[in-house]
């Protein structure tokens, strides 16, 4: 018997870094450094230049003259590294980082001042907001932080300037206090700093979400847009194979039909001058036949609405069935039509747009079997079993005409019927000789 296995338990810390994106593929796309990223650094390099000099001069940066080249280029190096702060976040950081540190330990004043704490800040909240590499983003502040929290202890533990430091402290009377002035000041900046850098990372990090997500709508509409193009495209496609379908179906079948009437009354016009009027008047009835339809097809392709330009209304159905086979009949061609219903009258009760398929597939399989065919006798057998399917099966004994190739496109376009309302199609040369076409359409109950 098998243990049930305990479920796993998400880390504490599996929501922190998925919320910073560790294990995202996601890039935030990287812009140029433009005219503003400029400015930025520029107006903050000469307002840190100009408060330390103000400094100077309240006697409060404890520096004699000759250090101010130093002193400049420690400013330069913490507001200049912001022009790269979005293409190389990470370095961008611990360069504006190291010189901050260097100022602040020079010149304790001078690093408490407002622009190098804003630069320092944006140069941070930049590596949490900009970093590719999100771990190595994580890595860069831990590190930040974990120097700092270094520095603090350092500088209240070792040197002349830490026994100052815990002297000045230590001459300070906390009162009524629940903590002393030593612990009081390491805590205060430790909270300080951490307020600091908590507060860039999470900017930062909210900031390269939204950007995130916005990339996510960004692809999603164009997946939309592209799901659209292709939509309309399909659409364009199937209307097309729809008119060449009507196309082929109208004008083949009659042009068909008045060919061969046209050539047996040229046969037989001199010897038998009533049956080559009887062939005249299938061909000029055939072509009266193709006109009405083509003026149907065309009023269909200029329908405004698409419900009529999908309605077969006015097409033909099942009850003009024998009419098509009296047209296809011929001194060298009987054709046979056999309806079976259930209940009786069912023919007339199929959806015009399965009727219409029906009917032009025994239309192009007769045509068919005039064009490629030697047989003198065709058979088509409609079957209908009301809330089932409606079929028709086209059926000749000939051989193919040797000389008489087809192109295959009535076959396809059966098909293509056929598929449009879930039927099938089955066309191939019999056992027994002759060929067979066979289309079945379902007809849903009621």
């Amino acid at each position: 018997m098998e243990t049930p296995t305990a479920p796993v338990r998400p880390r504490p810390w599996s929501g922190f870094l998925s919320w910073a994106g560790i294990n995202d593929p996601w890039q935030r796309p990287v812009p140029r450094v433009g005219r503003e990223d400029v400015l930025v650094v520029v107006a903050l390099t000469v307002l840190a230049a100009v408060l330390t000099e103000l400094q100077r001069g309240l006697g409060s940066v404890g520096t004699p003259p000759s250090s101010r080249p130093v002193t400049y280029a420690l400013l330069a190096a913490t507001c200049v590294p912001l022009l790269w702060r979005r293409r190389y976040p990470c370095t961008s950081a611990v360069v504006a980082y190291v010189a901050f540190m260097a100022v602040s330990m020079m010149m304790p004043m001078v690093g408490g001042q407002l622009i190098l704490l804003v630069a320092f800040f944006l140069s941070m909240y930049s590596a949490a907001a900009w970093a590719p590499n999100r771990p190595g983003m994580l890595v860069t502040i831990g590190v930040v932080a974990g120097t700092i929290i270094f520095w603090l202890i350092w500088s209240l533990a070792v040197g002349a300037g830490a026994e100052r430091l815990r002297g000045e402290l230590n001459t300070l009377d906390p009162g009524n206090a629940l903590i002393s002035p030593l612990v009081a000041y390491l805590l205060f900046n430790l909270l300080i700093n951490g307020a600091f850098l908590a507060g860039a990372l999470i900017f930062g990090v909210s900031s390269w979400r939204r950007a995130r997500g916005n990339a996510e709508i960004v692809a999603q509409q164009a997946q939309l847009t592209a799901q659209a193009d292709q939509l309309r495209d399909e659409a364009v496609l199937r209307e097309r194979l729809r008119i060449a379908r009507d196309l082929h179906d109208v004008v083949g079948h009659h042009v068909s039909v008045t060919g061969i009437q046209a050539a047996a009354a040229r046969r037989v016009l001199e010897r038998d001058p009533a049956r080559a009027a009887a062939a005249l008047a299938v061909v000029e009835e055939s072509t009266r036949q193709a006109v009405t339809q083509m003026r149907d097809l065309l009023g269909t392709l200029r329908a405004v609405d698409e419900d009529a330009a999908d309605s077969p209304h006015g097409a033909p159905t099942l009850v003009q069935l024998p009419d098509l086979v009296a047209a296809q009949q011929g001194h060298d061609l009987q054709v046979s039509l056999d309806v079976v219903e259930n209940p009786p009258g069912a023919a007339a009760q199929v959806p015009p747009v399965v009727a219409l398929s029906l009917y032009r597939a025994v239309e192009e399989a007769l045509t068919n079997v005039r064009r490629h065919s030697t047989a003198h006798e065709a058979q088509v057998v409609v079957r209908v079993e009301a809330g089932r399917y409606a079929e028709a099966e086209i059926l000749d004994s000939g051989l193919p005409r040797p000389d008489s190739t087809g192109s295959g496109l009535g076959l396809l376009g059966m098909r293509e019927r056929a598929k449009n309302v879930g039927g099938t199609v089955e066309a191939g040369p019999r056992m027994i000789g002759g060929y067979r076409v066979r289309m079945r359409l379902p007809l849903e109950e009621g």
